[in-house]
């Protein structure tokens, strides 16, 4: 969950500044296709973000893209900081669950729809549904392909309604709303994400009303009928309502003229802002801190020690079996011999990306267990997250060149057994 967590972050980041510029020099132009089209391409770009900038990289970015012997390169290793991977755990379980909590409101929201629609008179039409219910307490809405109104509506308001929500339905504005509510628990705690949705619905209905007016409805007629509908129950999140969105600005926006195409050439100013998003992701110092947060709750960052003077106790009687002697936390962690900098570099000389997983274009990170002894060797080397076979057996043969190499841990200054976990991430070229 720690990556899915970066790639929020990450995405999300990007969102927010598009958002902002589509706000600042678009949102105001009457042109909803082509808006809709810009806001599409907005999402596109956020998610797609974290995969063109080089976040979801291990940490160790300063050393990251050495190359290593045969067509690829070690993209880094941590060893682990139990503070940070504590804080990481803490910030993914309160990701987890808000994420959680948005999907169980919108799964919430689509019980409802589907028991409104279901409670209706349902007569199948060419490419949708028509729903009657008898109910006045919901304003019509469209959701996938039913249109549902009340059942006690007078023929030239149902005839506007029925040419609006048609208009949603032929547009297939609910894929677009599903990918908004999607990005929107993905992002739920991201301002950006909810704004988005709700510039897509806004466009939603300048459209429906802009096919309305085209096809020679009266103006003052329809804007009434719209007056007369703005109470009601809504659904925010994935149905086009018939009043959603600020009727003042739906009003003005069927007087405006319609944006020439010259003004169109201000949706380029997103690209200049889609790069420098993207480059403040890549910088070192974001990206840096992205990886570690992927990375932190992907492995087992909590260090136990045993001192290594420690007996087992013996058995009160012959019958009771002996208890295991309580295992202290290690005050002081092991520590390679020169530092970090020293175990990249023994690792980056004896690193080989095996010939069998290059030819099978195998990728991943590989978790490496052990335990570092009172002497600073290196045992019990065990893989905690594994990739393939050959990568396995590569990432512990170079662990275990390490054995000697550190120094132990300890608890009141006397040396102690702790186990470690280092991970190392194996990428092609």
């Amino acid at each position: 969950m720690g990556h899915l967590l970066a790639y929020s972050i990450a995405s999300g980041a990007v969102l927010l500044v598009l958002w902002a510029v589509y706000r600042r020099l678009l949102a105001a132009e009457n042109q909803p296709g082509f808006n809709r089209a810009v806001l599409l391409a907005i999402y596109a770009v956020a998610l797609a973000a974290p995969l063109l900038a080089p976040l979801m990289q291990s940490p160790g970015t300063s050393h990251a893209g050495l190359a290593l012997p045969g067509a690829a390169r070690l993209t880094g290793f941590e060893a682990p900081d139990t503070a940070s991977a504590h804080t990481a755990v803490w910030l993914t379980g309160l990701y987890v669950a808000g994420a959680v909590c948005a999907a169980a409101a919108t799964v919430a929201t689509a019980v409802r729809l589907w028991a409104i629609v279901h409670s209706g008179r349902m007569t199948r039409a060419e490419g949708y549904v028509d729903v009657r219910i008898g109910r006045s307490d919901v304003a019509p809405f469209s959701w996938g392909r039913y249109m549902v109104m009340g059942a006690g509506e007078d023929a030239a308001s149902a005839a506007m309604i029925e040419a609006h929500e048609l208009a949603h339905i032929r547009a297939r504005h609910y894929i677009d709303l599903v990918v908004s509510q999607l990005v929107c628990i993905l992002m739920w705690y991201n301002p950006a994400a909810w704004l988005m949705q709700r510039e897509l619905k806004a466009v939603h209905e300048y459209q429906a009303d802009r096919d309305v007016l085209g096809a020679g409805c009266d103006p003052r007629t329809y804007q009434l009928m719209l007056l007369k509908k703005t109470v009601g129950l809504r659904f925010p999140s994935l149905a086009n309502s018939l009043n959603h969105s600020n009727l003042k600005k739906r009003i003005t926006m069927m007087y405006s003229k319609k944006t020439s195409v010259a003004r169109r050439c201000r949706a380029a100013a997103l690209v200049p802002a889609a790069a420098m998003a993207l480059a403040l992701l890549g910088a070192p110092a974001v990206s840096g801190a992205m990886s570690r947060l992927a990375a932190s709750t992907a492995i087992d960052a909590k260090v136990t020690a045993k001192p290594a003077h420690a007996q087992e106790p013996r058995a009160a009687a012959p019958a009771a079996p002996a208890e295991p002697a309580a295992m202290p936390a290690a005050e002081v962690q092991p520590q390679y011999r020169g530092g970090e900098a020293a175990m990249f570099k023994y690792m980056m000389e004896n690193m080989r990306y095996p010939e069998e997983a290059e030819k099978a274009r195998q990728e991943g990170r590989v978790v490496v267990g052990f335990t570092v002894t009172a002497d600073g060797g290196v045992e019990d080397i065990k893989i905690k997250r594994s990739v393939s076979p050959s990568l396995d057996a590569e990432a512990m043969r170079v662990v275990s060149g390490m054995s000697g190499s550190w120094q132990p841990g300890s608890v009141d200054g006397k040396p102690v057994r702790c186990t470690m976990a280092i991970p190392v991430s194996f990428k092609l070229q």
